[in-house]
């Protein structure tokens, strides 16, 4: 169920054009993803968030982003 409301998050963000609800709603994959040990998809979510964060210049979702991807290679 969780999963199915954050992608309803990331769709909405991208209806409205928000970057930054958009990364925030991919990090938000990510981290699910993460948890479920699914990690590559969890990679493929945080790349993709990392990517729009880096072309917003976007500090804090880049930041996340690379928590994220730490996360998920170190375990």
């Amino acid at each position: 169920a969780s999963d199915v409301y954050k992608r309803q998050a990331l769709q909405l963000a991208r209806e409205l054009e928000d970057p930054v609800a958009e990364v925030a709603a991919l990090v938000q994959l990510g981290a699910l993803n993460a948890r479920l040990k699914e990690r590559e998809d969890a990679r493929r979510w945080y790349f993709e968030a990392l990517k729009s964060a880096e072309r917003l210049e976007h500090g804090k979702g880049i930041g996340r982003c690379l928590l994220g991807l730490g996360d998920v290679v170190v375990e």
